[in-house]
């Protein structure tokens, strides 16, 4: 995670895969920026997330969430989940607060 902070810190645009063991997960990220509900704003794109069957539902996901959601707050990033494809996850992440908006993509949400 320290090294996706210090990018946020740089605010530069950026985007690649990365492993975070204290998640057991795979993340592609990329930090831009994107017309989100008609004005443009800073974002962190998690865009695929891969965390091995042995570790799902053993909330390494919601303490990886947990982080980011600091991060992006600290680094005034809005986090941008694109093209979800599991139900699941799509409820689970309305739960969180993340909502559905105007930016042509279906089955994304952002926070």
């Amino acid at each position: 995670m320290d090294a996706l902070e210090n990018e946020l810190k740089l605010a530069v645009r950026s985007n690649k895969w990365i492993y975070l063991p204290e998640y057991r997960l795979n993340l592609y990220y990329r930090i831009t920026r994107r017309l989100i509900d008609g004005s443009m704003r800073d974002t962190i794109d998690l865009a695929t997330i891969e965390i091995d069957e042995e570790f799902r539902g053993k909330g390494y996901f919601t303490s990886f969430l947990e982080e980011i959601e600091k991060l992006a707050d600290k680094y005034s990033r809005v986090i941008f989940v694109e093209s979800i494809l599991n139900d699941s996850l799509y409820s689970f992440l309305c739960r969180r607060g993340y909502r559905d908006g105007d930016y042509g993509c279906h089955m994304c949400l952002y926070k």
